[in-house]
């Protein structure tokens, strides 16, 4: 999948390196809220497949969703390459070909920042999910002190507070990137204020990056939250939708 002349070829080997081992970590959250054996797990945007490879061990039954080919064809080799079935689909993450209710447990990390619609995406996510089914959900935080200073997809300082545009126009004319996938990072209080209208119960916030009680006033705490790296959450869906 990557380029010779990729400049950050070397980078995202050692990422994919250690991708099955912390998609496990992110298995360990959302059994402390339902199991994954026998459930159906979609997994949004699965890049690679490491999470499906992850989700498959802890005996899901996962399925995988991507808009980059390439990536399809990675996921499924790599579902093999462990001995493990997957079901692997070349589909938007804004426009989803499932029924809705379909899945037990939707899972998407670090690709909310990609999509072109957020709102379409988390719609999505909570139309496929079961009523009571659970969410878990990850993503970059936009006004992130760590990602102002070093972007967390091409390492660039400035970038991640713009908008998708100007920021892929910073990396390309600034930095002399061949281009910039990403769109407008979210931020943690619209994101959950969204589900929230959508019918989700938030159940857990990952006390690593955001929740965390601070020895400041309570008002000032979503505020400091939204200078954290990143945000994850899981929720549940509303039994009645």
């Amino acid at each position: 999948m990557l380029s010779d002349a990729d400049p950050h070829r070397d980078r995202w080997i050692e990422y994919e390196e250690g991708a099955v081992e912390r998609a496990r970590e992110r298995n360990a959250l959302v059994q402390s809220v339902t199991t994954l054996a026998n459930k159906a797990v979609l997994d949004v945007g699965c890049q690679n497949g490491a999470w499906l490879v992850a989700l498959g061990q802890a005996g899901a039954n996962p399925t995988g969703i991507d808009v980059i080919p390439e990536a399809v064809q990675a996921a499924r080799i790599r579902a093999t390459a462990y001995g493990l079935r997957a079901r692997t689909q070349l589909a938007s993450a804004c426009e989803m070909p499932f029924r809705t209710g379909e899945f037990d447990i939707v899972a998407s990390s670090d690709v909310l920042e990609h999509v072109p619609d957020k709102v379409a995406m988390l719609h999505e996510c909570v139309r496929v999910l079961r009523p009571g089914g659970v969410l878990f959900l990850r993503a970059p935080i936009r006004f992130g002190l760590k990602n102002f200073a070093k972007d967390p997809h091409y390492g660039h300082p400035g970038i991640s507070v713009f908008s998708g545009g100007l920021a892929a126009r910073m990396a390309t004319k600034l930095y002399g990137e061949a281009s910039y996938d990403v769109e407008t990072l979210p931020t943690k209080v619209w994101t959950v204020r969204k589900l929230r209208s959508f019918g989700m119960t938030i159940v857990e916030l990952d006390r690593q990056f955001a929740g965390r009680s601070l020895p400041v006033p309570d008002r000032w705490n979503s505020l400091l939250d939204e200078l954290r790296q990143s945000f994850t959450l899981v929720a549940t869906k509303t039994m009645s939708r």
